[in-house]
């Protein structure tokens, strides 16, 4: 997540193709919108990491994910 409100993504330490774009939601959600529209909904925890916690589709539905399919990210650098 870049300061610029852009985010990249890296697989395996190489770049991945297409930037994203990132807010924060009034629920204080992180809304990181993919090229193709979709938007992946993380929350930020206690410990700095973020999960990843539901998906808007381009029609605008929430679809929450469940809690066994949650990812959560830490920082690394």
């Amino acid at each position: 997540f870049l300061d610029n409100g852009i985010a990249e993504g890296y697989l395996n330490g190489k770049k991945r193709e297409g930037e994203g774009k990132w807010s924060i939601s009034k629920e204080g959600e992180i809304h990181l919108t993919e090229p193709k529209g979709n938007i992946t909904v993380l929350r930020v925890n206690k410990d700095g990491s973020i999960t990843g916690i539901a998906r808007i589709s381009n029609d605008g539905k929430r679809k929450d994910h469940l809690k066994e399919q949650q990812i959560t990210f830490k920082k690394i650098k």
